[in-house]
């Protein structure tokens, strides 16, 4: 099990993001859930708080137009950070 994940749901208006951590005590989780607009100065913010919670794997669900922009840019924002070792998403090979 990653012990530092998030879930991400991209709409057209807003994007939903579920951060998941450890816990205080041994086997216990911590969840916090933010929503964040799809404005692009506002989608960076996102990706920064995902880095501050230390975020090493993401799972985004997404359809139609709305999945082409967030995953690249989330992906290479948690690569370059050093945060995950790679980023791979449907159809990136």
């Amino acid at each position: 099990m990653y012990p530092r994940v998030a879930g991400i749901d991209v709409g057209k208006k807003i994007v939903a993001v579920a951060v998941r951590t450890p816990g205080q005590g041994p086997g216990q989780r911590h969840q916090q859930v933010r929503k964040f607009k799809t404005f692009y100065p506002v989608l960076q913010q996102m990706v920064g708080w995902l880095v501050e919670q230390g975020v090493t794997h993401v799972a985004m669900e997404a359809t139609g137009v709305y999945c082409r922009e967030a995953p690249g840019r989330v992906g290479a924002a948690l690569t370059t950070t050093g945060q995950a070792s790679t980023a791979r998403w449907p159809g990136s090979g």
